[in-house]
């Protein structure tokens, strides 16, 4: 049977600290749907809505708890409807009951060749055959880097964007967002000089990146995804008057309405608070600032046991290029200290100790294993300093 898809951006969750049937009647309401509540009411009883709740890996972990206790509270009371949820594997922890665990397979070479086809659909591309171009140039063995890239929908949308701009591809995925981050810059610029408004003098490409680079390092380094409005106008002014001596009075708000407007990289999510329109332009930007101003010894001692750090220090990797080799010797050396001479060693030492002298048929690695699999089922977010009390 047919269902009506209701789209969810978990992160608003969080954000509104509303459950999901207030979420979907407050767009019901502003869609000016009659009898809204009502409505809702009587479709949700008789289970006629797919609901996709989308980045679950984005939801700060402050509000983690209440966001699963409200998808499954809400997916319990109205089980006829059907669930999707949506999260990083990386980041993903089996929380959910009644939820079936699905992992979505990257795109196969019909799947791509299929989306650029459908990319290019212009009369100019379909007359030019840009879309058969752009997947002959993918087959190439120089463009084996791109091709893998290209198996991500979100990153296969950046190779079109980019080829359509360039007729080249990037050979790694840091030049990827590289280029495609400087043609969506680059053509607001060019819409600007069209309409013959400029909203601050020298202003130009490579400033506004260097902007939200910071921006985008300074608000994952808090984990604090929605950023509010007065403090991105109080960041954007005091930028300016560092970067170009703007004078005091000028209308930050104005300038990142039209960052919002013009390239969509900020998004207006609700009534004056922000975002990144998605978390990986966000860890590109973070991981460049970092990359440029040379913060990589002060994250990786800060944040090297983080899962949410992880395509950051990928991405510096892939940054520094032919010295990447003295990223990975740092990232190498805060692992061995980390393990040493931090709180998780007691954890590893806990699992020794419990596990040595224990009586079974299975091998020692299997038994630490298993006990650490234990620990991560009784609580998926027990604090490491907790354990200092497991082992004591």
């Amino acid at each position: 049977s047919l269902h009506i898809p209701i789209f969810i951006e978990l992160k608003r969750l969080a954000h509104e600290k509303k459950d999901i049937k207030d979420i979907v009647s407050k767009e019901l309401a502003i869609l000016d749907f009659p009898y809204a509540d009502k409505l809702l009411k009587v479709a949700l009883d008789k289970g006629v809505f797919l609901f996709l709740l989308d980045g679950l890996d984005e939801v700060p972990k402050k509000n983690l708890n209440d966001v699963l206790t409200n998808i499954q509270d809400f997916s319990d009371r109205y089980s006829k409807n059907r669930f999707i949820a949506s999260c990083r594997p990386a980041a993903y922890q089996s929380s959910l009951r009644n939820f079936t665990d699905v992992v979505i397979a990257e795109f196969n070479e019909k799947q791509i060749k299929q989306f650029i086809t459908n990319w290019f659909v212009s009369e100019k591309d379909v007359r030019n055959q840009i879309g058969q171009r752009c997947w002959e140039l993918l087959q190439k063995k120089e463009n084996a880097s791109a091709k893998e890239l290209a198996h991500t929908p979100l990153l296969l949308n950046f190779l079109c964007i980019v080829y359509n701009q360039t007729q080249n591809l990037p050979p790694k995925r840091s030049s990827l967002y590289e280029k495609a981050l400087n043609i969506l810059l680059a053509e607001w610029a060019a819409f600007k000089r069209l309409e013959q408004e400029e909203l601050f003098k020298g202003f130009h490409v490579d400033i506004e990146i260097e902007f939200l680079s910071k921006v985008a390092f300074l608000y994952f380094v808090r984990g604090q995804i929605f950023i509010p409005q007065r403090e991105l106008s109080q960041q954007i002014t005091e930028f300016l008057q560092d970067t170009l001596n703007a004078p005091p009075q000028i209308d930050g708000k104005a300038i990142i309405k039209a960052i919002e407007l013009q390239q969509g990289i900020l998004v207006e999510r609700a009534d004056t608070v922000y975002s990144f329109s998605h978390l990986t332009l966000q860890e590109y930007l973070a991981a460049k600032y970092i990359n440029s101003h040379r913060l990589e010894q002060r994250v990786l001692a800060k944040f090297i046991a983080d899962e949410k750090w992880r395509e950051i220090f990928l991405l510096i990797s892939g940054l520094r290029g032919g010295s990447a080799h003295k990223f990975l010797s740092y990232l190498e050396q805060t692992s061995r200290y980390f393990i040493t001479n931090n709180r998780m060693g007691l954890l590893i030492e806990w699992i020794n100790h419990v596990t040595e002298n224990s009586k079974g048929p299975y091998k020692p690695a299997a038994k630490r294993a298993g006990a650490l699999s234990l620990i991560i089922s009784i609580n998926p977010y027990l604090r490491i300093d907790t354990i200092h009390k497991l082992a004591a």
